[in-house]
């Protein structure tokens, strides 16, 4: 029997896709009862990679995710955040069928916060066919990906069908774009801002720095943030604080932005009120704005519209909770 293990995120719900020789597992946790032969990333970050070395099993594995993921745990590495190991990282090719026994992988590009984010189309040794979304939205600044997956799924009846969604009761969310112009809006003041941006989402920082720039300032970033912004965004125009980079800022306060930089904000005069956090869920802050980082409950009649072929099962999956709902 084949097994092999697809996630988002190590953590939360967990689903199967059984075949009589064959098993996947969504969303698997570190207690693995059998060796699978293979795991597949939607996305890399340090939880993952430590999450990973907590199982025996997983550290024998094969763990395929996209170049950009596996080029973002380099960078990790040369920072310093991670350690490096013997883990069996692959670079999966992209829109290329990938045998593993009796399973065939592909894996497409995801339109989604985090840097190399990817879904999956698997098929077992039944032709039946399940497809994971992984992280992704319908509104984000990445809507070729999505529409690229859902050209081709238009062409198969799915057997199953997985969704990552947030059950949304409040839609005050904003999406990369949105959320953008929102906030160009407050940090034309003349004083000194900071932004707090959640899950290291390097393209919105990147195109924060576009927009700080029109309104002639500087970001202005943690070391981290730095090196692997300026390594996916070479042209992006940012810098690193540091001694020197503070002394500028502290003389012209109203010509920086901070960005990710929490724990040296003490060594600022900023006021609260100019201290705005993008996250990807609703918190009790007056400054926090909300991005939608998952299809929401609303969008996924959306999509299911835009499939030619109705799934035979959809599985809906918060990853904030540990719950499945199927719907049909």
């Amino acid at each position: 029997m084949t097994k092999i293990n697809i996630t988002n995120n190590l953590f939360g719900s967990s689903s199967q896709f059984k075949s009589p020789h064959s098993i996947v597992q969504f969303n698997i946790d570190s207690q693995l009862n059998e060796q699978p032969d293979a795991l597949f990333l939607s996305y890399f970050s340090i939880d993952i990679h430590e999450k990973i070395l907590e199982s025996d099993m997983m550290q024998k594995l094969p763990i395929y995710l996209s170049k950009e993921a596996f080029e973002l745990k380099q960078q990790f590495a040369l920072l310093g955040k991670i350690s490096e190991t013997h883990l069996n990282y692959k670079i999966i090719p992209i829109n290329t069928a990938l045998t593993i026994g009796d399973f065939t992988v592909i894996a497409f590009l995801s339109d989604s916060i985090y840097t190399g984010s990817l879904a999956f189309l698997v098929e077992d040794e039944m032709q039946k066919q399940a497809f994971l979304a992984g992280d992704t939205r319908l509104a984000g600044p990445h809507k070729k990906r999505t529409k690229k997956w859902i050209h081709d799924l238009n062409r198969l009846p799915l057997d199953v069908l997985i969704l990552n969604t947030v059950n949304m009761i409040d839609t005050n969310y904003y999406t990369e774009i949105t959320v953008l112009d929102h906030l160009i809006k407050l940090l034309k003041v003349e004083e000194l801002t900071a932004v707090n941006v959640a899950n290291e989402n390097l393209y919105l920082i990147h195109k924060l720095a576009t927009m700080a720039k029109k309104l002639d300032k500087i970001i202005a970033l943690d070391k981290t943030t730095y090196q692997l912004l300026t390594y996916f965004y070479p042209d992006t125009e940012v810098i690193s604080l540091n001694e020197d980079t503070s002394v500028s800022i502290k003389r012209h306060p109203e010509k920086y932005i901070l960005v990710n930089i929490e724990n040296e904000l003490g060594d600022f005069n900023l006021s609260t009120q100019n201290t705005y956090s993008l996250t990807d869920l609703l918190e009790n802050n007056n400054n926090s704005l909300p991005i939608n980082s998952h299809l929401s409950s609303l969008e996924v009649p959306e999509l299911l519209n835009r499939l030619t072929h109705k799934p035979k099962k959809l599985i809906l999956i918060d990853p904030n909770f540990d719950n499945t709902i199927v719907t049909y």
